[in-house]
This record gives structure tokens, C-alpha cells and sequence, in this order.
């Protein structure tokens, strides 16, 4: 099995429309954001109503701390949505073809990017949506 010519044209000749920064922050602040929530989530929830393992049935969760980090969290995932999304009209005609070209060869790099930009932003902006539904929705040290 041979891999097909490289044909020295760029493989990538629309990666001057796109910042690189901004590609990078498309990738990496959903799922970050998303990280942040969880862990920052997890401190903020368990501590109040856990001691030792031990349930207090008179803790509060600090409700307003835990939406602020969600919905900061929920904001810089949408805002890494829509950066990719700029990078895909930017460069969405880059270079035709199917996979084959891309996995092969490496045409359309900045595409690829873009594309899994958006698919991370929306991905994680959908689980950041479902943890501010069960924040709402869930109340305070249940036992």
C-alpha cells in the first residue's frame, strides 16, 4: 500500500484567515471550561453537606457560587463556539475531497480543527446545559 504524492501545494492554505490562538482556544476551552465546573462544582457541593463522610443534614450549598462558576463556564464555551465557527467559514472551502485527503496527505488541517472546534463547543455547551438543569432542579443536601 503506497501513500499517495504530496503534490507541494499546501496542505493548509487558508491557515493565514485564522488566528492560531484562536483555533487553540476553540480546541482546549470547552472541554477546560468544562473541567473547571466539574472539579469547582464538586468542591463547592460536597463540602457543606459532607464531613468525614459523615452527611450534616443542615448544610447549605452555596447555590450562587455554583451558578456563577457554571454560567462563566457555559460563557466561555460558547464563545469557543463561536470562534470555530468563524474558522470554518473561513476556511470551509480550503481544499475538497474526502477523508482520504486529509488523513493521507493533510490537506485542510485548518478545517479539520475548525470542525472539531465546533464539535467540542457544542458538545460541551449541551453538558454544561444539563449540569445548570440539575443545579437548578436539585435541592440543597438532599439526604
Amino acid at each position: 500500500m503506497t501513500a499517495p504524492r504530496h503534490s507541494g501545494a499546501d496542505p493548509a492554505p487558508h491557515s493565514g484567515r485564522v488566528y492560531k490562538g484562536g483555533a487553540l482556544f476553540a480546541v482546549t476551552a470547552p472541554p477546560l471550561a468544562w473541567l473547571v465546573q466539574l472539579c469547582s462544582g464538586f468542591a463547592m457541593a460536597s463540602t457543606p453537606c459532607y464531613r468525614a463522610g459523615v452527611p450534616l443534614l443542615g448544610g447549605r450549598v452555596p447555590f450562587t457560587g455554583l451558578l456563577v462558576v457554571t454560567l462563566l463556564c457555559l460563557a466561555v464555551t460558547l464563545v469557543a463556539l463561536l470562534v470555530a465557527m468563524r474558522d470554518w467559514r473561513a476556511t470551509r472551502d480550503e481544499h475538497g475531497g474526502g477523508s482520504e485527503n486529509l488523513i493521507e496527505v493533510g490537506h485542510g488541517r485548518t478545517r479539520f480543527l475548525a470542525l472539531w472546534g465546533m464539535n467540542l463547543g457544542a458538545g460541551f455547551a449541551l453538558i454544561l446545559v444539563a449540569n445548570l438543569v440539575a443545579l437548578l432542579g436539585m435541592p440543597s443536601c438532599a439526604p
